[in-house]
């Protein structure tokens, strides 16, 4: 039989894995909450068929970005010119 969970225990829930991935912290001092959040955004953006895929190449070049420009690597802007179209 399956155990029905409330919205309230959800919410409990998820508070509890955001304070904990925000006590994380690399040791430039960024949090894991934060690193999570921009990789799901440039990876929802960008890669939303390849997300998984890229993951970990996206976490890597965001974590290392002041060694790694993460847009030598991958995809990252959409720059339209259609004055040359035209």
């Amino acid at each position: 039989m399956a155990t029905v969970v409330t919205q309230k225990e959800l919410n409990e829930k998820f508070t509890t894995l955001q304070t904990i991935l925000k006590n994380v912290k690399s040791s430039k001092g960024n949090d894991l909450y934060g690193h999570l959040q921009e990789c799901f955004k440039r990876l929802i953006l960008h890669y939303p068929d390849q997300a998984l895929g890229k993951l970990e190449e996206v976490s890597y070049l965001l974590k290392n970005a002041d060694t790694h420009q993460i847009e030598e690597f991958l995809r990252v802007g959409d720059t339209r010119n259609y004055k040359d179209v035209c």
